[in-house]
């Protein structure tokens, strides 16, 4: 599994939310999300241009750097800008890729191989420096089976992969994020609704 989950994006996608694709049944409106992009963003490189993806999707932070377009993208946003057409928004990919610094991209074209030089955002550096600076007690090797609220915080119970056993985890608090299907068990079999249809 890799650390950090789909946090690895591997250069995919940074746009934020539409507003049409949290209506009708998401808790939270594209408004209430706004500062934490900005939050995010703070932190995490972003390769965007002055286009005109900005009136539909804000870059939300200030200080950004844009990837070389390759000369087939050059002349696809040519074509694209000569139609005149104020319908269409396009624009430079929004890319989660350091454009400046030690880290930025070379346009080696490895991408897919992943980044040798670390230009592209992997959240396993974060782990990895928050964990060497005391900040984070990263435990690996865990399948957790179910969650457990008591008064006193929250029991995680867990298989040991490789070995078998199993073993109850205390916490305060548990923010639980292992994607659609996996969250999805964990929960279910947390409230033991084992036949409870579920619609993702």
């Amino acid at each position: 599994v890799a650390k950090g989950g789909f946090g690895n994006v591997w250069g995919g996608a940074m746009l934020p939310a539409d507003p049409a694709d949290l209506t009708p049944d998401w808790p939270r409106e594209a408004t209430q999300l706004e500062a934490n992009y900005g939050a995010v963003l703070s932190w995490m490189p972003l390769s965007a241009g002055e286009d005109r993806l900005a009136h539909d999707f804000p870059t939300h932070c200030a200080a950004r750097g844009a990837l070389r377009m390759p000369l087939q993208a050059q002349a696809l946003m040519r074509d694209l800008e000569a139609l005149c057409d104020p319908s269409l928004s396009y624009g430079l990919a929004r890319l989660a890729v350091h454009t400046e610094g030690p880290r930025a991209c070379r346009a080696c074209g490895l991408c897919l191989s992943g980044c040798v030089y670390g230009s592209i955002f992997n959240p396993a550096l974060d782990i990895e420096e928050l964990s060497r600076a005391g900040q984070l007690d990263y435990r690996s090797g865990y399948l957790v089976e179910k969650l457990e609220e008591r008064e006193s915080g929250v029991a995680v119970f867990a298989e040991r992969l490789g070995g078998g056993e199993r073993e109850e985890l205390s916490f305060e608090r548990v923010f639980l994020a292992s994607g659609a299907i996996s969250t999805t068990r964990i929960m279910l079999a947390s409230m033991g609704a084992y036949d409870a249809p579920v619609t993702l």
